[in-house]
């Protein structure tokens, strides 16, 4: 204890001498300046004394600052020695005066005595049990590893989630991500197709395969679905309007999936939705030629009962237009659906995009606040915090 006390009395003694010495050169650099002839020879000097002087006042300040501004080592250093030899004499004291208004205020309050007891009293904490421990380390995907004992009745959603967790946690085991993946095989493939594309780039290969399996499996399915389509469509060349339509309205939903489904990128995305409006605007322009076209129902093309085509196909020409980033389209094609009998409800949703596409955000809320209002029906769950956000 006393030789450390010496060490820090040496080394405090140290300090005062180098910065005594740093300020009597910095002060011989302004007399040269301010009474040299201001030739060349004079200006080197000074400034070689200027630089001097700012190089020995770096350790003695430098010992001011707390510890968790003194380091990094080199960057402090660097800053003071700028600051004393760009700015003569007033550089340093500018430090200087910042470091003890530091030291004022982030004093304890009731003086030395008080930080003397406080320095004590948790110097006893310490020795009663108490110590500094290292911060945990942080495993990413930790939660997809968690499991929330509801094996049997866990909710849909939450196993979903959980699912496509432990598919993406690349720390996890090999075969853990396989069997979470393949369990995805049953969702939707809009809500895994994301996941999927990002797994095209595990460093896993079985992973990979699996992915691109899945994405392959699901686009194979709906294309062999078209090509069903349109054989279907190539046997009605001279049928009846109606058979037509409805032809017409099945490839448009179809290419229209592969959209929805994301399973269609770039160029070939452009392609599926030009595909998708033509069958779309095909299926209009059959009804049109036949007998009652504003009051015609044909089957669904689920076979779920009937429906009527028109003003679903312009409800899907209208999703087309957002899905093209043509707004002032979509709006019409929505507008001229529920004109024609679509649910005002089902359209709010899209009418609201499309008004935030143009940039007409009173529209947009306009539009929120009349879906909010509906009461025949209620809004989908993914809507509730868009309805918070433009209603409130």
């Amino acid at each position: 204890m006393r030789d450390d006390l010496h060490d820090g009395l040496l080394a405090a003694g140290v300090a005062v001498a180098v910065a005594l010495a740093g300020i009597a050169v910095q002060l011989a650099a302004l007399a040269v300046l301010l009474h040299g002839d201001g030739a060349t020879a004079t200006l080197l000097a000074y400034l070689g004394m200027q630089a001097l002087a700012a190089a020995m006042l770096v350790m003695p300040l430098r010992r001011l600052l707390s510890r968790h501004v003194r380091t990094p080592l080199r960057s402090t250093s660097a800053y003071l020695f700028a600051a004393g030899a760009l700015v003569p004499l007033g550089g340093l004291l500018l430090v200087l005066m910042t470091v003890l208004l530091g030291m004022a205020l982030s004093a304890p309050r009731g003086g030395v005595r008080s930080g003397v007891r406080s320095r004590a009293r948790a110097a006893t904490h310490v020795a009663r049990g108490m110590a500094f421990v290292a911060l945990p380390e942080f495993v990413p995907g930790l939660e997809a590893r968690v499991w929330n004992g509801t094996a049997g009745g866990e909710d849909p959603d939450r196993a979903a989630g959980r699912r496509r967790g432990e598919a993406a946690n690349a720390a996890a085991a090999d075969t853990r991500r396989l069997s979470a993946l393949a369990a995805l095989h049953a969702m939707p493939a809009r809500s895994t197709s994301p996941l999927l594309r990002a797994l095209l780039e595990d460093s896993v290969d079985d992973v990979r395969m699996l992915a691109y399996g899945m994405l392959e499996a699901a686009e194979q399915r709906l294309t062999r679905q078209i090509l069903q389509a349109q054989d279907c469509l190539h046997a009605l060349a001279d049928g009846d309007p109606a058979s037509r339509a409805a032809a017409h309205e099945h490839l448009a939903q179809l290419h229209w999936e592969l959209v929805y489904q994301n399973l269609a990128q770039g160029d070939v995305r452009i392609h599926t939705l030009d595909q998708a409006d033509r069958h779309a605007e095909a299926a209009l322009q059959a009804l049109s030629e036949a007998p009652g076209a504003t009051t015609l129902y044909v089957r669904a093309a689920d076979g779920s009962g009937v429906a009527s085509p028109v003003p679903s196909l312009w409800q899907l020409r209208g999703r087309l237009a957002l899905a093209r980033r043509d707004p002032a389209a979509a709006r019409a094609a929505l507008q001229r659906a529920t004109a024609l009998g679509f649910p005002r409800e089902r359209a709010l949703p899209l009418l609201a995009e499309a008004a935030y596409l143009e940039g007409d955000f009173a529209a947009a809320r306009g539009a929120m606040r009349s879906l909010g209002q509906a009461a025949s029906l209620p809004p989908l769950p993914q809507l509730q915090p868009l309805l918070r956000y433009w209603t409130s």
